[in-house]
């Protein structure tokens, strides 16, 4: 094999695992439909809410530091946000989403909760 032909081989080798690793990095994003009721868990954190129906979300203890999610009212709804014990929900506008809002909430410490977007009060 010529060194050309040798170079050449390792470039494209190279340039499959470059491929392979940047792959492996890209996380899909979980859906999660919400119907009614819902008291938050881990299987929620990185996720997009779709919320279909008025409801009522508790943010459970412990669900730990850097815990997000997206989340869309979808239709005409209310969606009601309440903290379990020892929970802090912090949100300049209120903690109801409704008729099409959308809103992210991530915890920047355990069982503290800011939620951004297009809350309201009543």
């Amino acid at each position: 094999m010529t060194l050309i032909a040798r170079i050449t081989a390792v470039v494209q080798e190279f340039a499959k695992d470059v491929k392979s690793l940047n792959a492996s990095k890209q996380k899909k994003v979980t859906v999660i439909p919400i119907t009614g009721n819902t008291t938050l868990s881990e299987m929620h954190n990185g996720a997009i809410l779709h919320i279909t129906n008025s409801c009522t979300l508790t943010f459970a203890a412990n669900l730990g530091k850097d815990f997000n999610f997206v989340e869309k009212a979808i239709g005409s709804i209310i969606v009601q946000h309440v903290a379990a014990s020892g929970v802090t929900l912090n949100s300049d506008s209120g903690l109801i989403l409704k008729n099409g809002a959308m809103g992210s909430v991530y915890a920047p410490s355990n069982d503290n909760f800011i939620l951004t977007g297009t809350y309201t009060t009543s």
